[in-house]
């Protein structure tokens, strides 16, 4: 994407349907649900399966076949200029690593959350935590100041915005900590403050944790699993109910949605349970 039009509010969509209407009149086909992620078997043209994946101006091509990779770039129109690499180390701001011969994968933020930590001076902390909030806490409007303290919001807002941005790539088990900050932005005081300091502490804990893919074997293909579970009526000040809910497909995250707090759970913890508090 040109530079100029990076930080106009319509340029990733006028980007999306650019991408859309030529990769489908070329033979892709969207891939499941995912409206930004593209699929073309392997005919008489192209000898390999090839999937594209777009985020606003990054683009990924997987491929089987280098010799197919270089001919589907060698016929994109000019716009496209594919920065071709045998194997992605780096995609939307994560580290990718892979261990080929195990076929397994992770994808990290751990640079990022390096610089997080030290911009709110918490890389040298020696505190550890084993969850980013207390068990079976809210954080409520009872604790708000009468009035609030600018100095507290810039910390306060920082902290948030950062952490928000983990959880929505790498992080998704902390998106309960996330949703219960959020909901106090416009007015905070100590109390919320040390919340979000209490996440930094976990992310400094587990600044190494990602994603973490592998091959699930023959017998576990196609296998959807999910959980549900739900708190109702905890939240003191809407008295409304915490529900969360978590899919995994071939023992991969399919869909994960945290209307309060639904966690990534380990091996052990997805064949017994859901932990939900």
């Amino acid at each position: 994407m040109l530079r100029p039009l990076y930080g106009v509010p319509f340029s990733p969509r006028a980007l999306h349907k650019t991408l859309n209407c030529y990769f489908k009149s070329v033979g892709f086909t969207n891939a499941g649900f995912k409206e930004s992620a593209w699929r073309r078997p392997a005919n008489a043209k192209y000898a390999a399966d090839t999937v594209i994946s777009c985020r606003v101006d990054d683009s990924l091509i997987a491929c089987s076949s280098l010799s197919v990779m270089a001919q589907i770039q060698i016929g994109s129109p000019p716009a496209l200029d594919w920065q071709r690499r045998r194997q992605v180390t780096q995609y939307h701001g994560c580290q990718l690593i892979c261990v080929r011969p195990n076929c397994t994968s992770q994808l990290v933020q751990t640079a990022y959350t390096e610089r997080l930590l030290g911009t709110f001076d918490m890389w040298d902390e020696v505190h550890t935590v084993a969850a980013p909030m207390l068990s079976c806490t809210r954080l409520v409007k009872a604790d708000c100041p009468d009035t609030p303290r600018p100095t507290l919001q810039r910390r306060y807002r920082s902290i948030v915005g950062s952490i928000g941005y983990l959880v929505h790539m790498t992080r998704y088990g902390m998106a309960f900590a996330y949703r219960q900050l959020c909901l106090l932005l416009h007015n905070h005081g100590p109390v919320h403050v040390a919340a979000a300091e209490r996440a930094l502490l976990y992310v400094r804990v587990t600044h190494d944790q990602g994603l973490s893919y592998c091959d699930p074997g023959t017998e576990n293909c196609n296998v959807l699993t999910g959980w549900v579970d739900s708190d109702f009526a905890a939240d003191s000040d809407t008295r409304r109910s915490v529900t969360g809910y978590i899919m995994f497909l071939k023992v991969k995250k399919l869909r994960h949605s945290d209307n309060d707090n639904a966690r990534v759970l380990s091996e052990e913890e997805r064949r017994g349970r859901l932990a939900i508090g």
